[in-house]
Parts: C-alpha cells; structure tokens; sequence
C-alpha cells in the first residue's frame, strides 16, 4: 500500500453532509463518565473515530493507497504518534503511555477522516464551512454563560465535586471557555487556529464582511479567555506579518487601524457582563506564574538528567516523576525531552518547529493555493508559538481538534489550487 497525494481528491462531487456532522461531533464531543478499560470516561466521538479508522483502512484496501493529503504534512503529523507507540517499551507508567497512544491515534484518524470527508468540496463552500464552524463554536461558548444553561459546565462536567468543582468553575467563569472543548487556555488554541484559515476569505467572494467579523470575534475571544501564550503567539506571529507588509508595500492595511478597536472593545465586553472576569483580570496581568512554568521547565530536564535518558514514556505526568505537581511541563517541547528523552525529544521538537516552514514549501500552482498554504503554515506557526508556554498536543480533544483543523487546512489548499487549475 502507498500513501497518496492528489490522486482521487478532487474528483467527484462531494456531499457536505458526512463532513458537517463529522464536525458538529468534533464541536460537541459530550463526555459520559463511566469507567471502561483504563478510560474513566468515554464520548460520542470515540465510536465515530473508531468506525472512521475502519472506513479509512477498507479504502485504502479498495484503491490500493492512503488519501492523505499531502505527505510530508501527514508524516510530521504522525511521528508523535510513533514516538509514543516507542515509549511504550521504556514507560515508567504503561497505563498512561497507553493512553497517550490511544489519543494520538485518534488524532491522526481525525485527521485523515477530515481529508477524507471534505475532498472534492469547493474552495467557495469549505470557507463557508469553516466561517460556521467558527460562529458555532463562539456561539457554544457564549450560551454556557447564561445561567440555567443547559450547556453549563456544572451539566458538562458532573464528575467534579468538592474543592476541585470550585475551582474549576471560578476558572471556567473568569475566563472565556467552551463547556466541551475544555477551559480558556485550550478553546483559546482552537480559536486561534482558525483565525489565519480565515483569512483566505480575502481572496474570495465568499461572505466577505461576515469573515471579518467573524475574525474580529475569535481574536475578542482569545483576549477575553486571559491565555497568554495564546494571545502573545498571536501578536508575534501578525506583528511579523505586519512588518514584513509595511517594509515591502510602504503601507499600513486598513484592519490594523480599526481591527484592534473592535477586538478591545468585544473583549471588554465579555468582562464587563462577567463580574467574575473582572474579579480576576488581575491576577490574569500578574506575573506569579511564571516561576512556577521554569520549576516545571527545569523539573522535567531534571528527571532525564538523572537517569531517564530515553524519557519516562509518552502521557506520563511530571507530577508521577517529580517533585512538581503538574501533569505537564508547560512547553510541549520540553515535554518531548520529558517523554522521550533528550536527543529523541529534541529530534522531534525540531522536526515540529519545522513544521510551518515545510507547509511554506508545499509546491503550489496556483496563487489562491499559495496564499492558503501560506495561512496555513502562519496556523501552525502560532500552534509552534503556543506550544512554547503550554503542551497544547497532549489534550484528548483538543489535539483531535487541532489535527483535524490542519486537515481542513489542507483540503482547503488543494481545493484552491484545484478550483484555479480547472477554470
């Protein structure tokens, strides 16, 4: 069997339906928590992955290769999965690493499963897709704060008791967060991955003024969730972007004067209405934290230093091996070292802070696929950027969301260099 590039993706006529479901689970993955094997809990969209991995192999049978978008892309995507199915042989915690597999795993089904569902669709159409996904997502989030809420996350995450619901619900009220895809820090990444998929809407004339307002609105919501990382990936990667445009053109864009006043003034709006944001903005602003990150930082070097020269094994928490009690390092690059040993962990740090840069080189024949390969490479840019203030890939949903997301991103690149080459 072969792995597959273009051939079969643009060559039928795709229905939306299977794809739009496929992503109305992904948005909300409900969460039933009843013990099963080594999981405390398990969603409906386990079985959707589960019967997705058996379709994606039975045609890889019948045509004889895996639909996977683009190589390069795929097998960067997997080697984390592959390192982890490796750490299984020197795990510290064979139950956990275990887990660890099962989620990257998952990851890489939803990936393909995304490529799979939405070939063949036009570029106009996937826009308009992601455009809804966006607003269904905010929209999600924003109808947990009404109280009796039947998407609250007292309903969502009923497994929470005593002190532990107390604090997660302060933190779930005090920063903007999604009731399913899990608290600010995590629906903050989402919302930021979108945000450069977005922007190819530039290009098209495909609900323009509403893509706008709908960036504005996930930019509002990432400032309105505290998470720093997120939103300083964000300035950094624009910021460069904005400096190269004025160096080269000689000229401000339009959105850099009126875009911030409408972010500020979305964000400002979500604090004012939410007492309880207010109520901890400062500590949002305090710098308390981040002595506690290098403890972690230097805790998870430590452990390999002291005799874990291959790692302790994928999923493993910092908390099992250290006197630190966290589950993770704070910085996935870190964790890598942490979880697979130094220069096995470094070997991947590095091929994943490639990663954007080989997006950039994706050979492309036509402008519309540039610029949406370009979008797509400053999407995972920002995920690399985040990456270095939280271990945004160990998240049992949210890495599904983020693979899933860079699969679209995919699609949505080869559907443009498609609909250019064809006209």
């Amino acid at each position: 069997m072969k792995f597959q590039k273009n051939k079969h993706f643009n060559n039928h006529s795709a229905s939306m339906i299977p794809g739009l479901l496929f992503f109305l689970i992904l948005c909300f993955p409900v969460r039933f928590y009843r013990d099963w094997l080594f999981f405390r809990s398990f969603s409906i969209l386990d079985p959707v992955l589960v019967a997705g991995a058996l379709l994606l192999i039975f045609l890889a049978f019948v045509r004889g290769s895996l639909l996977v978008g683009d190589k390069g892309i795929f097998f960067i995507l997997l080697l984390p999965f592959l390192f982890s199915v490796l750490s299984v042989l020197w795990s510290v915690n064979i139950i956990a690493t275990i887990k660890s597999v099962v989620v990257y795993g998952s990851a890489v089904v939803a990936y393909l499963m995304t490529v799979e569902l939405f070939r063949g669709i036009e570029i106009d159409k996937l826009h308009k897709i992601l455009v809804g996904i966006a607003l269904v997502l905010v929209s999600t989030a924003v109808l947990s704060y009404i109280p009796a809420s039947p998407l609250s996350p007292e309903n969502t995450y009923p497994h929470k008791v005593g002190d532990a619901a107390s604090g997660f619900m302060t933190s779930y009220y005090a920063r903007f967060s999604h009731p399913l895809l899990g608290l600010s820090n995590s629906f903050a990444t989402i919302l930021s991955l979108i945000i450069p998929l977005l922007m190819l809407g530039k290009r098209l004339d495909a609900v323009p003024k509403l893509t706008n307002i709908v960036i504005i609105v996930l930019a509002a919501g990432v400032l309105a969730s505290g998470s720093r990382g997120v939103l300083l990936a964000l300035i950094v990667v624009y910021g460069a972007v904005l400096s190269y445009r004025i160096i080269t053109r000689f000229k401000v864009p339009k959105w850099v004067i009126w875009g911030p006043v409408f972010v500020l003034a979305g964000a400002a709006l979500f604090f004012i209405l939410n007492p309880e944001a207010l109520q901890f903005l400062s500590d949002r602003l305090s710098v308390k934290n981040v002595s506690a990150r290098f403890d972690a930082f230097m805790a998870s070097i430590k452990v390999v230093s002291q005799g874990h020269f291959l790692g302790v094994g994928s999923g493993v928490a910092l908390g099992d091996v250290s006197d630190i009690s966290l589950r993770s390092s704070h910085n996935a690059y870190i964790q890598n070292i942490l979880w697979f040993g130094l220069l096995p962990g470094a070997l991947l740090s590095a091929v994943m802070l490639f990663f954007p840069f080989y997006i950039a080189i994706v050979p492309t024949a036509s402008k519309l696929a540039h610029f949406a390969k370009i979008n797509l490479a400053l999407s995972v840019m920002i995920l690399m950027m985040i990456n270095m203030t939280q271990a945004s890939w160990e998240g049992s949903v949210l890495r599904v969301m983020i693979y899933s997301l860079i699969g679209f991103g995919v699609v949505m690149l080869k559907s443009s260099d498609f609909a250019e080459c064809t006209r």
